[in-house]
């Protein structure tokens, strides 16, 4: 798309309205020609710089109802700008939305490297537990087993 815009491409698309922390979109295929994919803000912000930008500034989102009323998808308008020139100070630079994706995206591996650790520790400790209670098994099977030949 950036190497098809001279200054600034004005973007408007179908998008989740939620704020969601990591940058998704969902294929809902062909729905009254909206669209295919509906991407969070995050995603729409990561595919613009993704896409050669240097800047990007949302201007707007809001929910674009249908000719009969009925309510329609929510939509987001960003700007994104070839150079530096016209930047507002809402603009934020494509680097630093890459950067702080690949933070956020270091902190989500550490947790889930984290979670995946106490998972093992978790499964050692019920395999020790039942080790545990089938060796007390068998011991009160032998205590059991003495009782009746003393009889």
């Amino acid at each position: 798309m950036a190497s098809v815009t001279r200054e600034k491409a004005v973007i408007a698309t179908v998008i989740k309205p939620d704020e969601m922390e990591r940058p998704i979109a969902e294929l809902v295929g062909y729905r009254n020609a909206d669209s295919w994919w509906e991407p969070s803000r995050r995603c729409l912000e990561l595919m613009t710089a993704a896409a050669g930008f240097a800047g990007i500034e949302w201007f707007d989102d809001f929910r674009l109802d249908y000719s009969d009323g009925t309510p329609g998808p929510y939509h987001g308008v960003v700007h994104a700008y070839m150079t530096t020139e016209g930047w507002t100070p809402g603009t934020r630079s494509s680097q630093e939305i890459i950067e702080e994706q690949k933070q956020l995206t270091a902190g989500s591996t550490e947790k889930a490297l984290a979670e995946r650790h106490r998972m093992a520790e978790l499964v050692e400790e019920v395999g020790r537990l039942r080790d545990e209670v089938e060796s007390l098994r068998r011991r009160k099977a032998i205590r059991l087993m003495d009782r009746l030949r003393r009889k």
